[in-house]
């Protein structure tokens, strides 16, 4: 049940695992035809505001004032709780909330738009030829992605009935909003379940439960831990089912008395803002947690990248430590004559910023010092570098900058400066490029725009710009997997771009992605394989980033210190 082929990201991802199931076939989409647009509210004095406006207009600074008066009263009766998550949302955005458009995935997929009637003050019940309709294709579950409140003969129609999601300990949290009232009455955990709907509201048969421990630090950190940990609870609920273990599954649970819960009052906000402000507090001064810190480093593999993509055993790394206070991430690798030249972040935790460096090596068994080249007032990572027209360029990550520029080596390795700026008032995460089909791509993230979740894509017909960018930006939603982890190449014929898996932990895991169609019109990629971090290797919490040369790989590897 959903109101169309738009998503949100939970959601998506909860169906690509139902798709993605064996024996488990996506058969119909119902559709909630009673999503109308809400008509703009027109005052019955906008005569009367005109003629005052006409008044004042010479008045201007009076006008002014009268505006910010008329704002200020305005937000006085703006709930302070839709404030704060308006300031959370621009600083730890919920990407369980993300729309997702699947019509591409859906797009064989059969429709039947339904219209409801209610009874009472909130009850939906479909009429007679829809639930004909319905009952026709002969299904087994129906997931409820849209519509409210169901009753009637709907629910019994699929052989396991119609299951829906509550994100809350149902036992002792009704209504919402999910995940806060965990932390304002400071519950170490968070419940959620997967029930069957009854007639009877909050009442359902539970198919599956879970706790996760409470986020006290935010209230959209505990809501996306609380929406991404069910994603697979359907798909798993499937499989016992074809398995025959679901027989204790479908049985009456607890009724809940919890009280139903509403949004936050402003006092309630109050209350919410010292209780996660004194946690933060805490953690740092009075409890004296370890502190943690993430530590990379550059790692040589003797491997060509075909064997790592798909590959159930961990390759051997040979890791390159980096000097006291620092850290080595983004190697790129440039060879020129018999010396391969490997450019990496140089990040100091002193200066808390990063810098361009590079090392040489002739075997990959030794290695010169570093040598910084590019270092400035900000931070620098993700040096990406390539050869045109014998020329040799970088291309790093700035993002503070609002800027992706190119520099250009005018005495290799030692000597950049700075030649153009490609994309100007975007803040470009990770930028890594590919000419193809002679035509110039750049995929990258977007700061401003959930840069882990959102792949954006530009094209041009020089290296130098103007670059365009695609019709479709982003191209590319998906939970946490859609970052650049190195060059694009070649695998089996077909270009393959790397990923940063950060669903788990920040660069858990690199990605391979098959480019499938790559055109200004359009673009589609495949998932084809992920290399996994050691759990047994000096850094075996995380590989976010690839490099492959022939024979040689090369990448980089985390551990908390």
């Amino acid at each position: 049940m959903c109101t169309g082929h738009i998503f949100t990201a939970w959601q998506a991802e909860t169906i690509r695992h139902l798709i993605n199931t064996k024996r488990v076939s996506l058969e119909l989409l119902i559709g909630d035809s009673d999503i109308i647009e809400p008509i703009p509210n027109i005052s019955s004095n906008i005569q009367s505001q005109n003629i005052l406006k006409k008044i004042l207009r010479p008045v201007k600074i009076f006008q002014r004032l009268l505006t910010l008066y008329r704002q200020f009263f305005r937000l006085l009766k703006t709930p302070l709780w839709n404030l704060y998550q308006q300031f959370e949302n621009s600083y730890f955005p919920t990407e369980c909330d993300l729309k997702v458009s699947m019509s591409d995935e859906l797009i064989n997929i059969d429709t039947i738009y339904c219209r409801t009637y209610k009874k009472g003050k909130h009850s939906q019940y479909f009429t007679k030829s829809d639930l004909d309709r319905i009952k026709s294709y002969e299904l087994d579950m129906i997931l409820r992605f849209g519509f409210n409140i169901i009753r009637g003969k709907i629910l019994t129609i699929p052989t396991y009935g119609v299951w829906s999601f509550h994100h809350g300990n149902y036992l002792k949290y009704r209504g919402g909003p999910p995940g806060f009232w965990e932390i304002y009455n400071k519950d170490y955990w968070s419940g959620a379940i997967l029930q069957q709907l009854t007639e009877k509201l909050d009442d359902g048969i539970v198919l599956y439960n879970s706790q996760f421990r409470t986020e006290f630090s935010s209230y959209n950190k505990n809501k996306n831990k609380l929406f991404w940990g069910t994603t697979t609870w359907p798909a798993i609920v499937c499989r016992n089912i074809l398995a025959n273990t679901s027989k204790n599954m479908f049985n009456k649970s607890t009724e809940s008395t919890a009280p139903i819960y509403k949004s936050p009052t402003n006092l309630q906000v109050f209350r919410y803002l010292y209780i996660i402000i004194n946690y933060k507090i805490e953690s740092i001064f009075m409890k004296n947690p370890k502190i943690e810190n993430e530590h990379w480093a550059i790692g040589i593999i003797n491997s060509p990248i075909k064997e790592l993509i798909n590959s159930v055993q961990h390759p051997e790394v040979k890791w390159i430590e980096p000097p006291h206070n620092r850290f080595w991430a983004d190697p790129f690798l440039i060879k020129k004559e018999d010396i391969f030249y490997i450019f990496f972040e140089d990040y100091c935790h002193n200066k808390k910023r990063g810098r361009i460096s590079f090392i040489e090596t002739t075997d990959f068994k030794t290695f010169s010092d570093s040598k910084p080249i590019i270092d400035t007032s900000f931070h620098l990572s993700y040096p990406f570098l390539l050869e045109h027209k014998n020329k040799y360029y970088c291309i790093p990550e700035q993002q503070s900058t609002g800027e992706i520029a190119l520099y250009e080596s005018i005495s290799f390795p030692h000597k950049w400066t700075k030649t153009a700026t490609l994309i100007k008032n975007f803040h470009g995460i990770d930028p890594t490029i590919i000419k193809h089909n002679d035509i110039w791509w750049m995929f990258c993230g977007n700061l401003k725009d959930s840069s882990q979740c959102k792949l954006y894509l530009f094209h041009s017909d020089k290296l130098e710009g103007p670059w365009l960018p695609h019709k479709k930006n982003p191209v590319k939603i998906f939970l946490k997997k859609a970052r650049p982890a190195g060059a694009i190449f070649k695998y089996k014929g077909n270009l393959v771009r790397p990923a940063q898996n950060s669903t788990k932990t920040y660069g858990g895991s690199t990605i391979f992605y098959e480019i499938k169609t790559l055109t200004i019109d359009d673009y589609k990629e495949n998932f084809i394989g992920e290399l996994l971090p050691d759990l047994t290797s000096q850094y075996p919490d995380g590989i976010h980033h690839i490099m492959p040369s022939k024979n040689i790989t090369i990448v980089d590897g985390k551990k908390f210190i």
